[in-house]
């Protein structure tokens, strides 16, 4: 599968009727991508698949998966997301040193012009730091 192709079901999962399938149909298009050694593909669909799991709260689902998988830092803008989804996942695991870690790191890839990840992503890091005990 292309990465483009795979944008576009990302874009579109959350507004079609059943989870399940889609999420189905994004672990069978991984398992392609990794036989075919499509790195870009891997990269768009692990970040497709946890954005799956976190849109249904399948908080554990998504941490299984992150701990099979490996991550890819090829692409800085796909790792920062994947960075991102791990953060948040480590927070409502109650893992605050891994997220800030992870959430720091996902601000330091991503790039200047995403603006609203870059928000999204530090109200997050803001969270996890308060719920630390330290002082943002």
């Amino acid at each position: 599968p292309h990465p483009v192709v795979c944008d576009v079901v990302v874009v579109v999962q959350p507004r079609m009727g059943n989870p399940g399938s889609i999420r189905n149909r994004l672990l069978a298009m991984y398992r392609s991508a990794c036989l075919h050694h499509d790195v870009p593909g891997q990269a768009v669909l692990q970040n497709a698949i946890l954005a799956n799991y976190l849109h249904y709260n399948m908080y554990g689902q998504a941490e299984m998966f992150i701990n099979v998988t490996t991550p890819i830092e090829r692409d800085n803008n796909q790792y920062a997301r994947y960075l991102y989804y791990t953060g948040k996942i480590n927070a409502v695991q109650l893992h605050y040193s891994d997220a800030e870690e992870n959430l720091s790191q996902a601000l330091r890839k991503c790039p200047k012009a995403a603006v609203g990840f870059r928000q999204t992503t530090t109200k997050l890091l803001c969270i996890v730091q308060l719920l630390m005990g330290d002082i943002p």
